[in-house]
């Protein structure tokens, strides 16, 4: 008699849980996660490395995926958020759109900077489209062109300047940025903490970008 009556206590427990499981999908994609491309457009053409570089525009989208878009999902079953080689991006809102260019004279931006150290650069109006490059020559492995990537989508869609530099997670002493710092060629790094709180929180302003240029 215990044991038949053990048996359908765990029978019941297996029901139960079977039964919340299948559930569980449908209340966590009920509630609003985050949606976010990083359309990454590639202008460089056919692009020589030159000197000790070692990267592919492929290799490059992989590591943003794994090491800097990755982290930033809190919920696999809500949460879209990726990396995406395209010529004509699909942008929807909480996007950000990324050209990758050759060097600062194949700039698809007026007045592009010469000093050597930058990697990228992102020209914006508040209330206006956000439109960003990274510089392909002057990075030198496919994290430093990930992290480039990633540091001008952030300036775009948070159309700050040398502020973002400067964060810090909210708390005394809290963590700064690192790929988010002003930047340093040939110094690739990881994302930290205060990376990622800084761009999840940037994707929520839902800023526009140019999408194509001539």
């Amino acid at each position: 008699m215990d044991r038949n009556h053990s048996r359908r206590d765990v029978l019941r427990s297996m029901t139960a849980a079977t039964a919340s499981l299948s559930a569980w999908p449908r209340m966590a994609c009920a509630q609003q996660g985050i949606r976010h491309t990083l359309w990454v457009v590639d202008h460089i053409g056919p692009a020589h490395l030159i000197g000790n570089q070692v990267q592919t525009v492929l290799g490059a989208i992989g590591v943003l995926n794994l090491a800097f878009m990755a982290p930033l999902v809190t919920n696999p079953l809500a949460d879209s958020i990726t990396a995406q080689l395209s010529a004509t991006p699909n942008f929807a809102p909480g996007d950000a759109v990324v050209f990758l260019v050759l060097n600062p004279a194949r700039s698809v931006l007026p007045n592009s900077p010469t000093k050597p150290s930058v990697l990228g650069k992102s020209a914006y109006v508040p209330g206006a489209p956000s439109i960003c490059e990274v510089y392909w020559e002057r990075c030198f492995n496919d994290l430093e062109v990930a992290g480039a990537l990633f540091h001008e989508a952030a300036h775009g869609m948070s159309q700050q300047g040398d502020d973002m530099h400067d964060y810090r997670s909210s708390g005394i002493g809290g963590p700064g940025v690192r790929v988010l710092a002003e930047q340093q060629q040939g110094v690739p790094k990881l994302p930290s903490y205060a990376d990622l709180e800084f761009y999840a929180a940037a994707i929520r302003r839902r800023t526009t970008f140019v999408t194509s240029v001539p």
